[in-house]
């Protein structure tokens, strides 16, 4: 959901619990998308300074997302599976590639340019269904299958406080 202005939507969820990485995670997703839809709604109506503030969220959100990805689950999951790296690899791949055009879009919104944001919004909009799919349809659900209940509310956890 898109934050009023001057006011932030939490990093973390403190009225709901999550059960495994893929709740965690999905939950996630659905969040940092949200907030990507109410800049482009903000850039759809020419409302550069609201959207410049929601793509701040949206940056932040999405970053935050990656790193957990990147310094929690997928050396996990190479860990779990005996260095089985193809998989996070490619994601890792796709993680740069969405970065750059979320630098787009930045840039976009900086110069003022709703073509320059819906540019970089288009590059990403080519990766991320995918790259969201192999995660919650098979990562994410590789993972929680490795761990037992207690090492699962612990990464849960650690996902959760992590900001």
């Amino acid at each position: 959901m898109l934050s009023a202005p001057g006011r932030r939507v939490e990093t973390r969820s403190p009225t709901r619990s999550f059960d495994s990485v893929t709740a965690y995670l999905s939950w996630d997703h659905e969040r940092f998308a949200r907030i990507l839809s109410g800049v482009s709604r903000a850039v759809d109506h020419g409302q550069m300074d609201r959207a410049r503030r929601a793509y701040r969220e949206f940056g932040q959100v999405f970053r935050r997302h990656m790193l957990l990805e990147e310094t929690l689950l997928f050396p996990l999951f190479e860990a779990r599976t005996g260095g089985l790296e193809s998989p996070t690899a490619l994601m890792r791949t796709e993680h740069r590639e969405m970065l750059k055009a979320v630098e787009m879009m930045g840039e976009g919104l900086s110069a003022g340019s709703a073509e320059g944001f819906r540019t970089g919004l288009g590059f990403l909009q080519e990766v991320m269904p995918g790259h969201t799919s192999k995660e919650e349809r098979i990562l994410y659900p590789a993972i929680d299958n490795f761990l037992s209940a207690p090492e699962r509310a612990s990464v849960v956890a650690r996902l959760a406080s992590a900001g």
